[in-house]
């Protein structure tokens, strides 16, 4: 269905070495944790590691790749404990982020279909009741015709699904009856994904008839 990418990282903010007390060192620290929490609250922005030249290196997460469906999110920001120099000359943290993708082996992630048979075409048996004796049966008929209610559905990640073709077709499909119905996809970070189409045919037959369902 879908393929999810994480990384996590594991960081120390440096005071600034030119400073000469501690409360300036925390000062200075506290105004790089804020400034770390304000660029980490957007999600959607790409992560990695960058060389000092800007570039990025191999492990880089792209938001806005093409197969991406929520673009990088922040799982966590934590403020990690570290040794005796935390907080003085240092502040250790560390983030998670991922990002789902669309997984390029799979489309159909759900499907189902159904054959449900009302009825063989044998005889139409009744009880009559009577308002001062027993109920009698009734034969009405020594044949019937048998209906078929033939329906499922289908989601895919990219896209609504083609629903299967009428098993059926003639004086035995019922054409005025199809009913196909789409659904609107879920909303994801960045795209949508899961496109849900439903279909329901109504067949009929003058005799019992053995359809069986459409099995991709």
């Amino acid at each position: 269905m879908t393929t999810r990418v994480e990384l996590h990282v594991r960081g120390e903010l440096l005071a600034n070495p030119t400073l000469t007390t501690n409360l300036q060192k925390q000062d200075d620290l506290n105004t790089k944790m804020l400034a770390l929490e304000a660029a980490y609250s957007a999600d959607y922005n790409d992560v990695g590691f960058y060389r000092d030249d800007g570039d990025v290196t191999s492990m880089f997460l792209q938001s806005a790749h093409s197969t991406s469906l929520t673009g990088n999110v922040l799982t966590y920001l934590n403020w990690a404990p570290g040794d005796d120099t935390e907080f003085c000359s240092k502040k250790t943290f560390q983030a998670g982020f991922y990002n789902e993708f669309v997984s390029s082996y799979s489309n159909v992630v759900d499907y189902q279909d159904t054959i449900q048979r009302i009825g063989t075409a044998g005889p139409i048996k009744r009880w009559r009741v009577y308002p001062t004796q027993y109920p009698q049966p009734r034969l009405l008929s020594y044949y019937s015709i048998q209906k078929i209610v033939h329906s499922g559905y289908a989601v895919s990640l990219l896209g609504y699904p083609t629903p299967p073709s009428p098993l059926a077709s003639g004086w035995n499909y019922l054409e005025d009856l199809t009913t196909v119905a789409y659904t609107s996809p879920k909303k994801w970070g960045q795209g949508y994904a899961l496109y849900r189409t439903a279909w329901k045919y109504i067949y009929q037959f003058p005799y019992n008839n053995n359809l069986a369902p459409v099995i991709l």
